[in-house]
Order: structure tokens, then C-alpha cells, then sequence
């Protein structure tokens, strides 16, 4: 989710997880590949520019 706001307490996370699983639209060939939530995570990312001749 690219837009996940910083800093929510575990439980905000776990009850909005649960409130995803428990709509079922994780499916698959009618099988629900997510109906509870086991863990959360936030990824962070960093981008080091080396070089950058795109204005030329």
C-alpha cells in the first residue's frame, strides 16, 4: 500500500487488517487468500542517486 500513513499503534493496524480480511477480496479461484491478519510490516525505501544525465 503506497500511501500508508506513518506511526498508526499496533492496534489501529490490526483492527483495519481486520476489517480488510474480513471483506474478502483477496480471492482466487474462489479460494480467500487472506482471512487473517498475522503481521504487519512498514517498508521503507531508499533511493541513492549515483548520477542522473537525464537533462541532457
Amino acid at each position: 500500500m503506497p500511501y500508508a500513513v506513518k506511526g498508526l499503534s499496533a492496534e489501529a493496524v490490526r483492527e483495519a487488517a481486520g476489517v480488510i480480511a474480513g471483506e474478502d477480496v483477496f480471492v482466487k479461484d474462489g479460494e480467500v487468500l487472506y482471512d487473517e491478519p498475522l503481521a504487519a510490516n512498514y517498508i521503507e525505501r531508499t533511493v541513492t542517486g549515483v548520477f542522473d544525465d537525464s537533462n541532457h
